[in-house]
C-alpha cells in the first residue's frame, strides 16, 4: 500500500551487483557489465552467475573460446540453469564441437522443456549432425509452444527443402522475412505483395533479396514472371546488375531504391519458387 513502510531486509550486495551487471549487458553496455563481474570475481572466483555473464560478454566481443571456458566453469559450479546450457550449445556449434553442443542443448531442453528457443538451438545441432527427423521433431515442438516463432519456422523450412518436401518447405520459408535478420531488410514498399496473379497492364518489382548464390539460383524465374506481368522491374545489388539485367523479361534494372519507378506489385526473388509451386520435377532450367 502507498505510504507503508517496508520491513524487508536490504538486498544482498552481491545480488545487487549482479542485477546491475545484467541490466548493463541487456543495454549492450558490455564494458560496464564486464567490469562489475570482474570486481565480483576478484573476491569470489567461483561465483557462477558472474562467470556466466562474463562468458556472454566475451561471446558478444567475439572471444568464443573464452566465453565457452567461463560458461563451462559456471555450469560446473552451479548446475541447473537452462540458459547457461542453451548459450553453451550455441557457442559449441560456432567452433564445431557438435557432440558438446548436443549435450548442452539436450540439458537446456531437459531443464526447460517448453522453451522454444532451446528447442530451436537443439534442432540446429541435429541438422548439423544430419539427423533431420530429430531436428524436425524439435521444431514442431517449438512451434507448438510458440506458433509465431519465426526462427523455428525458417529452420523447419530449411530441413523440409533439404529433404525434398518442397511444397511445405516453400510455405514455411516465407517466415524468413519475420526473423530478426529478415525484418526491415526491405524499405517500406507501398505496392501490393505479388501472389502470382496475372498483371497484364502493370509493372512488377522483383527484388534480389539474398546473396549472390541465391540470387543466381532464383533469377531463373524472372522470364516466368514476365509471362504474367506487363513489365518486370528488377532491383538488385550493383555487382549483380550487369548479369541480371540481360535476362529475358527484364525491362528496367536498378540498384538504388530511389531510382525504381512506380509498380503495381512486388516480390522477392526468393519467394518465386513457392509462388510457382516448384517441386523437384518442375525446377526451371
Amino acid at each position: 500500500m502507498s505510504g507503508s513502510t517496508s520491513n524487508a531486509a536490504p538486498a544482498n550486495p552481491v545480488e545487487q551487483a549482479l542485477a546491475r551487471a545484467q541490466a548493463a549487458a541487456q543495454a549492450k553496455r558490455f564494458g560496464e557489465a564486464s567490469g562489475i563481474c570482474n570486481d565480483l570475481l576478484a573476491t569470489q572466483t567461483d561465483l557462477a552467475p558472474a562467470l556466466a555473464l562474463s562468458g556472454m560478454v566475451a561471446a558478444h566481443s567475439g572471444d568464443i573460446e573464452r566465453a565457452i571456458d567461463l560458461l563451462e566453469r559456471a555450469v560446473n559450479r552451479q548446475a541447473g540453469v537452462a540458459a547457461w546450457y542453451g548459450n553453451l550449445c550455441t557457442l559449441y556449434r560456432l567452433v564445431y564441437r557438435l557432440q558438446d553442443a548436443l549435450n548442452a542443448g539436450t540439458q537446456a531442453v531437459r531443464l526447460a522443456p517448453n522453451n522454444s528457443d532451446y528447442l530451436v538451438n537443439l534442432s540446429l545441432v541435429f541438422t548439423d549432425l544430419d539427423e533431420r527427423d530429430r531436428a524436425i521433431a524439435c521444431l514442431l515442438r517449438a512451434i507448438g509452444v510458440n506458433a509465431e516463432h519465426a526462427d523455428a519456422h525458417l529452420a523447419l523450412a530449411q530441413n523440409l527443402l533439404a529433404q525434398g518436401e518442397f511444397e511445405p518447405g516453400w510455405l514455411e520459408y516465407e517466415w524468413r522475412n519475420l526473423t530478426e535478420a529478415g525484418r526491415g531488410q526491405l524499405p517500406k514498399i507501398t505496392s501490393a505483395p505479388w501472389n502470382g496473379m496475372h498483371i497484364p497492364s502493370g509493372r512488377i518489382l522483383l527484388v534480389g533479396d539474398q546473396g549472390y548464390g541465391d540470387t543466381i539460383q532464383f533469377c531463373r524465374y524472372i522470364p516466368m514472371v514476365a509471362e504474367r506481368c506487363h513489365e518486370v522491374i528488377l532491383g538488385c545489388s550493383v555487382e549483380m546488375l550487369p548479369l541480371l539485367k540481360r535476362i529475358p523479361g527484364v525491362v528496367h534494372a536498378h540498384h538504388r531504391w530511389n531510382e525504381i519507378p512506380g509498380h503495381a506489385a512486388y516480390c522477392r526473388l526468393s519467394s518465386l519458387p513457392g509462388l510457382f509451386h516448384t517441386t523437384q520435377k518442375t525446377i526451371p532450367p
